[in-house]
């Protein structure tokens, strides 16, 4: 699924989030939309970018790159949609 972030459909955030767990360690990525519209990005094995950053800076052209292993959907931070 590594065409996910690359496709047009998806392309049109407002932001994006690079969430840590632990402290800098990349957990996933967070991408919102608006009417309160979110997805959560998970890869389950990283080959482009470092998950550890100790100054929590990671590319987001590399992240496109990586293999997403969880999608989740969330509207208004309310989960509807989990594909793994």
């Amino acid at each position: 699924m590594a065409f996910f972030l690359n496709d047009k459909l998806f392309s049109n955030y407002t932001d994006h989030i690079f969430n840590t767990d632990p402290p800098g360690v990349l957990d996933c990525l967070y991408l919102k939309y608006p009417g309160g519209i979110s997805i959560r990005l998970t890869v389950l094995k990283y080959t482009y970018v470092k998950q550890f950053s100790q100054s929590l800076n990671w590319s987001l052209d590399l992240y496109k790159k990586e293999k997403i292993g969880i999608i989740e959907v969330a509207v208004n931070d309310r989960i509807v949609k989990v594909v793994k």
